[in-house]
This record gives C-alpha cells, sequence and structure tokens, in this order.
C-alpha cells in the first residue's frame, strides 16, 4: 500500500478515535496541521515520508490534549484519568467480554498441556489425549503429525515446549488496543459490515470485501459472521505467523523468568503488523496508556454500578 496513503489513513483515526466528541475546532485544528507541512515541502519527495510521521503523531497528540470525557461518576476512583467518552464506553462493554471469552479457551488448551507435559504415558496411551494433542498442533499451524507415539520422552518434552510458546495467551489491553487502532472503536467500514476488527486479510474475492479506493485489489478484507469469529482468527494469526516469531519469544522469555507477560512489554515486537511500523506501535502505546485500565474487569463492572 502507497505510504502516504497509510500515513492519511492513520490521521483519519486519531479523529475517528474521538468519534462522539468531536468538534470543528479539533478537526480544523489537526488538518491545518496537516496542510501547513504539505503544503511548503510537497516539492521535497525525500522528506514527506517523515513529515506524514511527524504530523500523525502530532494530531493524534493535539486530539488528546482537547477537554477529555471521563467516566460518569459522582465519586473519584482510581479511573478517573482515562480519556473515554460515553461511545468508547459503550464498545468496551460490548467487545472486552467477547476477548475474554475466547482467551480463557486458550488459558484452557494451554493449561492441559502444561498437565500433560509431565504426563507421557497418559498423553500416548489413555484417553484421548493424543488425539487432541495432535488436533490443537495442527490448529496451531504445527502439523498433525507433530506427535507421533514413536517420540522418546525427551522429544516429547521438547515437542510440548514448542507447542506451549503458541498456545499462550496475549494481555488482553493489547488486544484491545489493536481493536480500538484498527476499528477506529468499532465504527469502521470492516467492522460493520464484516464483523473484521482488526484488518485480517484474505486473498480471493470472495472471502470478504475489497479494501476501499484500490481497483484491481491483490488482497480483500477476510468477513465474519460473528464479531467473536474475528478475535479467534486474530489470535490464532499472532500465536502462529512467522512475522510475529518476536513476539512470542518475548511472551516465552518473561514466561520462562517467572513473569506475567504485559501489554507495555509486548507491544514492541507488534512493529510488523503494520506497514508503518514503528509508529504504529506509538500509537498502540498511547491507546493503552489513555484509554484502557490495568485491571479491565473492575473497571467496567465499576462503571456499571456508577451508571
Amino acid at each position: 500500500m502507497n505510504q502516504n496513503v497509510v500515513d492519511i489513513r492513520l490521521i483519519a483515526f486519531t479523529l475517528k478515535m474521538h468519534y462522539g466528541r468531536i468538534d470543528s475546532t479539533k478537526i480544523i485544528l489537526c488538518v491545518w496541521v496537516f496542510v501547513f507541512f504539505y503544503e511548503r515541502y510537497q516539492n521535497c519527495y525525500q522528506m514527506i515520508s517523515k513529515l506524514l510521521r511527524i504530523v500523525i503523531l502530532t494530531s493524534f497528540a493535539a486530539c488528546l490534549l482537547f477537554q477529555p470525557l471521563e467516566i460518569n461518576s459522582t465519586n473519584k476512583t482510581q479511573f478517573e484519568e482515562l480519556k473515554l467518552s460515553k461511545q468508547n464506553l459503550d464498545f468496551l462493554m460490548r467487545f472486552y467480554p467477547k476477548v475474554k471469552n475466547e482467551l480463557t479457551k486458550i488459558e484452557d488448551d494451554r493449561r492441559l498441556i502444561v498437565w500433560l507435559k509431565s504426563k507421557y504415558f497418559i498423553s500416548f496411551h489413555l484417553g484421548n489425549y493424543y488425539l487432541w494433542l495432535r488436533h490443537t498442533a495442527d490448529k496451531y499451524r504445527m502439523g498433525n503429525d507433530f506427535f507421533t507415539r514413536q517420540m522418546s520422552e525427551e522429544e516429547f518434552q521438547l515437542t510440548m515446549d514448542s507447542l506451549l510458546k503458541r498456545v499462550d495467551v496475549i494481555p488482553e489491553r493489547l488486544v484491545i488496543a489493536q481493536a480500538i487502532l484498527e476499528s477506529g472503536w468499532g465504527n469502521s467500514r470492516l467492522a460493520t459490515e464484516a464483523n473484521n476488527y482488526f484488518g485480517m486479510r484474505c486473498f480471493s474475492p470472495d472471502c470478504g470485501i475489497p479494501p476501499y479506493g484500490i481497483e484491481n485489489p491483490d488482497y480483500w478484507h477476510r468477513r465474519y459472521n460473528l464479531p467473536e469469529e474475528s478475535i479467534a482468527d486474530y489470535l490464532l494469526n499472532i500465536n502462529t505467523l512467522k512475522v510475529y516469531e518476536k513476539f512470542r519469544t518475548t511472551r516465552q522469555s518473561i514466561r520462562k523468568s517467572g513473569g506475567e507477560p504485559t501489554a507495555e512489554e509486548l507491544v514492541e515486537a507488534l512493529g510488523g503488523y503494520s506497514e508503518t511500523g514503528e509508529t504504529y506501535v506509538s500509537l498502540l502505546k498511547d491507546v493503552i496508556k489513555f484509554y484502557l485500565p490495568e485491571n479491565m474487569e473492575i473497571f467496567l463492572n465499576q462503571s456499571i454500578a456508577t451508571n
């Protein structure tokens, strides 16, 4: 995709993030910043790319500096600094339970794998554990022959470690931050028409909807029947595709050191998700910092109680 198009899309996102509380002053300021730089440097091709990135971050920061809306509450709480509009909060209340449910499925699978890791004989000879392991390895794109009855106990241990590297959760705040960034708080065309909250692509005309404004596209945006399908597909891609190997290695290293991976620790490894690289990571950090509390469940329960 043309880099300028990508950057302009991100500027549009900074406005979309504040959907429901954008006024003309905000729009004029953000557009003026863009036009000011562009008119002066449009003949300097080498500088445009850098300037557009400056504009993205400037526009994003400018929008954040305008008067934020806080959670409706008569009492001051630990969440009072969050910059959430009613539309933002409604999206989180709808979307968070779906994310939590899909992550719980992964947690359950991981828990069983951890238990089976020390049960070499049981894994191969009792119940349906062997078939389940082969099915799970195939689901996580490791092949249905990843486990064989001929492997030694040592080979079995190493194989289980490889499987655990993929069958693992992604911090819920990071999942939701990407959904916010990719779908504009659920208001994007992909989210409303195709239940696609993460910009997931496919490569045949009948698999989804074409990208907006591109003739003869070489990819389409995948269409899902339910938002949950989009979430599950996103989680599977992060856990299996080669481009996210650094993400999985970082997560595994944190676990081996006894820690619990956080959104802040793993966000740096997601530069490959977008053509904009570090600019995308910077936007994700801002979404996590300004919009998502550390404990989403407590926050949303409290928000329900005070509304």
